[in-house]
């Protein structure tokens, strides 16, 4: 499902995260806000998640890239997200490849945990406020 450049507003639903057979969700440059549903972390065969440059804002959901999905890339480029990288998404995934999380306002430590990750390859967190 790509959805780019639609002027889509509001929040994502989250229904769209009872999708069994959803494969890719791109919403690039759209002005969405709010929190993104923690209902994606359940999407089974879901690799692309990618939201970049919106208005999306809060806690990175720990749910995403875990062992229930099959996230290659996730993509959250230019947003609002704030918080710090959950520990999850190092430690449960064996297919995630791309995290790509810069311009955003995360905070914290790198977590020791993104070492552990057998698949990861290509991290870009520039521009945010990570320590460590």
């Amino acid at each position: 499902m790509d959805l780019s450049e639609n002027s889509l507003t509001g929040s994502l639903p989250t229904e769209l995260g009872l999708s069994m057979t959803l494969r890719e969700i791109i919403l690039i440059r759209n002005p969405l806000t709010g929190r993104l549903p923690s209902e994606f972390g359940r999407m089974p065969d879901l690799t692309i998640l990618d939201v970049t440059e919106n208005s999306r804002a809060g806690r990175l959901p720990s749910e995403l890239g875990g062992s229930s999905t099959s996230l290659t890339s996730l993509t959250l480029l230019g947003n609002l997200f704030t918080g710090s990288l959950p520990t999850e998404w190092f430690l449960l995934s064996a297919s995630l490849d791309t995290l790509w999380l810069s311009d955003n306002s995360l905070t914290g430590t790198l977590p020791s945990e993104i070492g552990l990750s057998t698949a990861l390859r290509h991290v870009f967190l520039d521009n945010n406020f990570l320590t460590g």
